[in-house]
């Protein structure tokens, strides 16, 4: 696979966004698929929204994604829900991100 993630840190704020390349998801299913970001969300925040580019490794049509308050990870869920996506289980997908927040240091 490829995996390039980067982010910049300017005080409190991170911008974290990366590409993910030729993984494969064994199976499918309903989990709570997340990326784990390098910096706590700041305590007390709201959600922060992220971007979704490009990706063929969910089952839905819209996906959005958002940075959970007091955690360290980006959640996708069906566009319009509060239901956590499903993913494809195939070999070759990709995904690509971008997320904007503020930590807690």
């Amino acid at each position: 696979s490829t995996t390039e993630c980067h982010y910049t840190k300017i005080g409190r704020m991170v911008l974290a966004h990366g590409y993910i390349n030729n993984f494969d998801i064994s199976g499918s299913g309903t989990g709570n698929p997340s990326i784990s970001l390098p910096f706590q969300v700041a305590t007390g925040a709201s959600h922060c929204p992220g971007t979704i580019v490009h990706y063929t490794c969910f089952a839905h049509g819209n996906v959005r994604c958002l940075a959970e308050p007091s955690t360290s990870r980006l959640d996708f869920f069906q566009d319009n829900s509060v239901s956590r996506t499903t993913w494809n289980g195939n070999a070759n997908t990709y995904l690509m991100f971008a997320v904007t927040y503020s930590s807690n240091t």
